[in-house]
Order: C-alpha cells, then structure tokens, then sequence
C-alpha cells in the first residue's frame, strides 16, 4: 500500500515537486499491479484529502482554504 495525494491528480500552486512525486508513486503502484497480479500480489494507492490537524491549519484557515473545502468531495 502506497500514500499518495489529491496533489497527483489536482493542481495547486506551490507544490509542483510534491505532485509530480505524488504522480510518481501512483504510476509506480499501477506499473506494480500490473507486474505482480499475476502472482496474486495487490499493490494499491490511498490519496487522502485533506484534514484539519495542526500541521494543516494554516493553510486551511488561509485564504486557500476555502478553495480547499469546495473542491474537496
């Protein structure tokens, strides 16, 4: 099981290198599953959302996020 980010698939400033290695792991687990079914291996991905934790308050008390809100299912 790999952790990957809703930054692999949705565009946000200021993070190209971590969505672009987000993008990376979840090609990385496609490519695996692909690899190892065969063997009866499951390789999957989770990319959670965000969640209001201390590390995350402040871009989410920011004006971002409210953006952050809306565009979250």
């Amino acid at each position: 099981v790999n952790v990957s980010s809703v930054h692999a698939s949705t565009g946000f400033e200021r993070i190209a290198a971590y969505a672009a290695s987000k993008g990376g792991v979840e090609a990385l687990t496609k490519s695996l599953a692909v690899e190892w079914a065969d063997r009866g291996v499951r390789v999957n991905t989770l990319a959670p959302g965000y969640f209001h934790t201390d590390l995350s308050s402040g871009l989410l008390d920011s004006k971002w996020g409210e953006r952050i809100v809306r565009s979250t299912p």
